[in-house]
């Protein structure tokens, strides 16, 4: 990824304006803190204690000015060398010769600092680890390291000691201060990652969670193919290898990068000012007699080959490749030099496309009523034609059906951009042939929409990107090879189609397309396999049951409010009733008509025929609460469990332990209160709409009779900003990989509950279905243990793309 200078600039001065901040609230809260300390110390450590107090409120102003010098000067030292190429020297065997010590005091001052990192890494973990992911993308690494941020916690706790080790000398003072100063900068520190995730995001850089390292080998062999391709227009490829010795799919492959090459020089001339002996088409460019021209190279209409088969052994590192504009032939050097340094790099131009700072003005010429631009009408009238059946034009050939003059210096920006972008979308080697060739006939409505709303090239939510990213996600993970493959084709097409025939400027129409496709891939995968439809069904009733089970615990939660009711009779009506009340059927009536018995049979009996008549009601109520429990397939345990409380709570009432009630109420009264008791009108909270309990999913897949592997079971966990990063990958039709047994899996994620509370997949070779809860799919995808097949999203896939034959040409 492109890491535009501004963007780190803004990020660095963000850093140290709040870590300016930082220093001046964590000195506040250390004194603070000391001198709650104070109050329960005495002796030496009273003594340390007021000493430490005195030199925070005599010295902080010094300290912290040299705690801001410190911090600004490791952090320059760490943006520049943040991925720097390392020279590793050859190792050498270790004898005494080698060996050096070290001394005392580094070896201290690394525990001390480490132990306050891990402080400080502990405070903001979460912002942290986004920092690290987005630091690592934007420099083509999709391994997060924390010691290539150059915002890493280690700078401040560097900054704080050595600033810290200037003011005070002795030691027991010095480290019961640095202790203080450690928890009060954990404790003020939330927020800190925060404000330059802000910068980056604003500045249009998001880090996505659900890279897979295993996939940057992709990506590596077609930067490498794009590469070669700008080495062969400039003619300094390396020697030994010769187009005219390839194969012809990878000769097809390299001439369409030839095509895509001359597209992106012209591109780079949009913006350009002015100046004499400038190239502005690569056949303009010198080549060797021996190297075969571009325009020699087959030009047939056939499908794109896999790029990574484009393998042609070169070891290129385009991070660190040489500047490529010296090595032009010395005629073709700008007669201009001014107006070089003023043009617009290449890289730039892309980067500026796709990610603009939130809150940028979009430019938008408004439509005359009842008028259309004449090149809006052209485009339309070639959509219209593909509606009909027509073939869609290749991308970079659909400037050629224009006519110039209908076009201005933006649009044809736009339409050469979008051209290279769906040039690399149709030819994605995840994507199968067939949906390839939807979408392509989805080029003409994106050109369209682009040019109307210039936003979508840059906000990743955008319905119109969310339609291509799902056809891809879909078209990844629902293979030829699946039985219902044949289904959603004919499916698929008809989304497209109707997208054809019906936009025009109406936005609405994409989001309505990707919720239909939605609708069909989840009916489609159930329809397919008949086990498959009875875990559907069997997940659709325990959300339900889980929804009720709500509703019945905020019902019973009311009517008893009012009530004394023995604590351990509360446990067992609102943990194990409230499942017999929010079963479907005979049993949840059944239950509501033996609350108010339960709760009179636990009141305190006064009288003798109180007592006789709870005698009488005892065996009919044992018999009546196990039937209960029985019916909801409540587990020995449990059940078990559970019923001992209430006996427990019965044999107080008949021994006269039971707490005296404020006020007797008879079983009149107890059925009277709960007459109108109901738990159908109480509708669950939006935070519990999500939730699918394991024993509610449990108990309805053995209802069904369905085999499936569940998982319920996950740490305790709030709820984090990366997780709609995560669920954005939830969808019907994606393909994921599952570690079974140290091994990876190809798995299909074929339902997602309402609410995204429970998730349903196939795996390969396996016969029982895979069911995650909310919250255990997240820690799997956070743990690596479940990963989506593709590395990114299509679109963002095809900028990378984009962005990689930028970098190639950027000189």
């Amino acid at each position: 990824m492109h890491m535009p200078n501004r963007i780190i600039r803004l990020a660095k001065e963000r850093a140290l304006e709040s870590f300016s901040a930082l220093a001046e609230q964590t000195v506040v809260e250390a004194d603070s803190m000391t001198t709650r300390a104070m109050s329960g110390a005495s002796g030496v450590a009273l003594a340390d204690l007021v000493t430490v107090r005195n030199f925070l409120r005599g010295e902080a102003r010094t300290l912290r000015a040299r705690m801001d010098r410190h911090f600004a000067s490791l952090l320059e030292r760490a943006m520049v060398t943040m991925h720097a190429q390392q020279q590793k020297a050859a190792a050498q065997e270790i004898n005494y010769a080698t060996l050096t010590l070290i001394d005392d005091d580094v070896v201290t001052r690394q525990i001390e600092i480490e132990r306050m990192v891990g402080r400080l890494r502990e405070a903001e973990q979460v912002e942290l680890g986004r920092v690290n992911l987005t630091i690592a993308i934007m420099h083509d690494d999709r391994e997060a390291r924390e010691r290539e941020n150059p915002f890493r916690p280690y700078l401040l706790a560097r900054a704080l000691y050595e600033a810290l080790r200037e003011l005070m000398w002795e030691e027991s003072q010095s480290k019961v201060l640095y202790d203080a100063l450690g928890m009060a900068m954990a404790h003020r520190l939330p927020g800190f990652y925060a404000g330059i995730l802000d910068v980056f995001e604003a500045g249009g850089i998001t880090a996505r969670l659900a890279a897979r390292p295993s996939a940057m080998k992709r990506g590596d062999s077609e930067r490498a193919a794009w590469s070669r391709a700008a080495q062969d227009v400039r003619g300094v490829a390396p020697a030994g290898v010769r187009v005219t010795e390839l194969s012809d799919e990878q000769q097809l492959a390299h001439a369409r990068l030839m095509d895509k090459l001359q597209r992106l020089f012209e591109l780079q001339q949009i913006d350009d000012l002015p100046r004499a002996s400038v190239p502005t088409r690569p056949d303009q460019l010198a080549l060797p007699d021996a190297r075969a021209q571009p325009g020699d190279l087959p030009q047939r209409d056939l499908p794109h080959p896999d790029l990574p088969q484009l393998d042609l052994q070169l070891d290129l590192q385009l991070d660190l490749q040489p500047d490529l504009q010296p090595d032009l032939q010395p005629g073709l050097q700008p007669a201009d030099p001014a107006a070089a340094t003023r043009r617009q790099d290449l890289l730039d131009v892309v980067w500026d496309t796709f990610h603009k700072p939130k809150g940028t003005p979009v430019p938008r010429s408004a439509r005359p009523h009842g008028e259309r631009p004449l090149l809006d009408q052209a485009l339309l009238g070639l959509q219209q034609e593909v509606a009909a059946g027509v073939a869609p034009p290749k991308p970079l050939a659909l400037r050629g059906l224009l006519d110039p003059a209908d076009i201005d210096l933006e649009q044809r920006r736009i339409l050469d951009i979008v051209a290279l972008l769906f040039e690399s979308i149709i030819a994605d080697d995840l994507v199968g042939v067939q949906m390839q060739h939807q979408l392509a006939r989805l080029y003409l409505p994106f050109v369209r929409a682009a040019l109307q709303y210039p936003e979508l090239l840059y906000e990743a939510q955008h319905p119109v990107r969310r339609l291509l990213d799902r056809l891809g996600s879909v078209g990844a993970g629902v293979t030829p090879a699946a039985p219902c493959f044949a289904v959603l084709e004919p499916e698929v097409s008809n989304i497209v189609g109707a997208v054809l025939d019906l936009f025009d400027d109406d936005l609405l129409l994409f989001g309505d397309s990707e919720s239909a496709l939605d609708s069909h891939v989840s009916e489609m995968l159930a329809g397919c396999d008949a086990a498959m439809a009875r875990c559907f069904a069997a997940v659709a009733e325990a959300q339900a049951d889980s929804a009720r089970l709500t509703g019945a615990g905020r019902a019973l939660s009311a009517a008893l409010q009012p009530l004394q009711v023995d604590p351990r009779l509360a446990d067992f009506i609102l943990g194990t009733w409230a499942r017999v009340l929010s079963h479907p059927g005979r049993s949840a009536e059944e239950g509501i008509a033996l609350l108010p018995e339960l709760l009179w049979s636990a009141q305190e009996k006064t009288t003798p025929d109180d007592r006789a008549a709870m005698m009488r009601m005892l065996p009919d109520l044992v018999k009546r609460v196990r039937g209960g429990m029985a019916s909801i397939s409540l587990p020995e345990a449990p059940s078990k469990a559970a019923f001992d409380r209430l006996v427990a709570v019965h044999m107080d009432v008949l021994g006269n332990k039971q707490e005296r009630a404020r006020r007797l109420m008879s079983l009149d009264a107890f059925r009277q209160h709960f007459a109108g008791f109901a738990i159908d009108a109480v509708v669950p909270s939006a935070d519990s709409e999500h939730w699918v309990g394991k024993f509610e999913l449990e108990a309805a897949l053995v209802r069904r009779g369905v085999q499936a592997s569940v998982h319920a079971k996950a740490a305790a966990r709030m709820a984090r900003p990366s997780d709609a990063d995560w669920l954005s990958w939830a969808r019907p039709g994606t393909g994921f990989e599952l570690k079974i047994d140290g091994q990876y899996r190809t798995a299909l994620l074929c339902a997602v509950s309402a609410g995204e509370g429970a998730f349903v997949f196939s795996v390969a070779d396996e016969q029982q279905q895979v069911i995650f809860l909310r919250a255990p799919l997240l820690e799997a995808m956070e743990l690596g243990n479940l990963r989506p097949l593709e590395p990114a999203p299509l679109f963002d896939r095809a900028v990378e793309s984009l962005m990689a034959g930028a970098k190639s040409l950027s000189a």
